[in-house]
């Protein structure tokens, strides 16, 4: 989430308490680059931590008190920070990495048991469900778009999953039922990892776990990264499943052999090499080949 890796640091497992509004529910706390990635830490000034740690807090579903406790971090030093824009005394890496920490671990609680059972409906009232409307002449230029930010590939190691601003470009989408106030991202499918479902150059358009607040349903299909021992990561898409033991697994799709073994996951949400980063919840896929 952060701008540099950091030595990883264990940290007590903290329930938080629940609440019936999530904390800043009122702000608008969403990525002021418009990507959709609303828990990262774009910079280190004073106004994107401080919105960075709202993020931390509504994630976690805890008040900066308690997020500062559950982090050993000094609360009123937290307050102090977040409540008053002219405190030019900005957080340390160190206690932003507790902070992150503290955020990841309590949120890992608050949907770890949702493994494969939808925490909220699909749908709003049962009036919502009604689609007709779409039948309706409409101007394809009023579409909504979505920025594709990157490439997922499987056996390619890269440092991050995001291109340039300048190699980005918008795909034009649908408002899909569940999902109409998520922030949306788009990534493009290089290589053959999952060519039974998205052959290369498909588009993905992916929401962001916390976002959704719960873990992807079985048959769904998600984007993983995976860390490597010096640091890079590899972005794949694999389809989530669970065994009939409740193991979650991430299944490849792909007629290569190289790319056929499934990947198990700890459902304890300790292993961080391997870790969930979005829910594709709809796709532009090109048509399959009439030549032989």
């Amino acid at each position: 989430m952060l701008p540099q890796r950091r030595r990883k640091i264990c940290y007590p497992r903290i329930m938080p308490r629940q609440e019936e509004i999530p904390p800043f529910s009122e702000e608008d706390l969403s990525d002021p680059t418009g990507a959709g990635q609303d828990h990262v830490l774009r910079n280190y000034e004073a106004d994107e931590i401080r919105r960075w740690i709202k993020v931390m807090c509504r994630m976690a579903g805890m008040s900066p008190t308690q997020l500062a406790r559950a982090a050993s971090v000094a609360p009123s030093t937290l307050n102090r920070f977040l409540n008053n824009p002219s405190v030019k005394h900005k957080p340390s890496t160190t206690t932003l990495g507790k902070i992150e920490g503290a955020a990841s671990l309590a949120y890992s609680d608050r949907v770890k048991i949702t493994w494969g059972r939808k925490q909220y409906p699909p749908f709003g009232p049962s009036e919502d469900r009604h689609l007709g409307d779409i039948k309706k002449p409409f101007d394809l230029n009023l579409l909504p778009v979505v920025d594709v930010i990157g490439a997922v590939e499987a056996g390619t190691w890269v440092e991050g999953i995001e291109w340039p601003v300048e190699d980005r470009f918008t795909v034009p989408i649908i408002e899909f039922p569940g999902f109409e106030g998520s922030p949306k991202y788009a990534l493009e499918v290089y290589g053959d990892s999952m060519n039974e479902v998205y052959p290369p150059g498909s588009i993905i358009i992916c929401v962001h776990p916390i976002h959704v607040d719960r873990n992807p349903l079985p048959g769904e299909r998600v984007v993983v990264r995976q860390t490597s021992e010096n640091g890079l990561s590899e972005f794949t898409v694999k389809e989530f499943q669970i065994d009939n033991k409740g193991q979650p697994w991430l299944w490849p799709r792909s007629t290569n052999p190289e790319h056929q073994t499934p990947i198990k996951i700890d459902p304890t949400g300790e292993d961080d090499n391997v870790v969930i980063t979005g829910i594709v919840i709809g796709s532009i896929r090109p048509e399959p080949s009439t030549q032989a």
